[in-house]
């Protein structure tokens, strides 16, 4: 479950920049077509791909979401605590 929580938590926080979104969308679409036969790029160029589509991604994300409110002004990205979780 912790580990089903944090892949939710990066996805988000990666999905959030258009360019990330972008670069996933070629890496995916790259493989796939590997996996199909319809590219001759071999495993470790997929590999490398989606790798690079991560990092360029996660590097989006925290550059956006560490500047001053970036993370408490996005409503996209917040993960809001219940109510009962807050101290008193």
């Amino acid at each position: 479950m912790k580990r089903f929580a944090a892949l939710a938590g990066l996805l988000v926080a990666f999905m959030t920049s258009a360019a990330a979104a972008q670069d996933l969308k070629g890496a995916v679409t790259g493989a796939l077509k590997s996996a199909v036969g319809g590219s001759s790029a071999g495993g470790g160029e997929v590999a490398a791909g989606l790798k690079q589509a991560l990092a360029t991604g996660t590097g989006n994300a925290v550059q956006s979401l560490s500047k001053t409110d970036g993370y408490f002004s996005d409503a996209a990205v917040k993960i809001w605590m219940p109510s009962t979780w807050t101290a008193t």
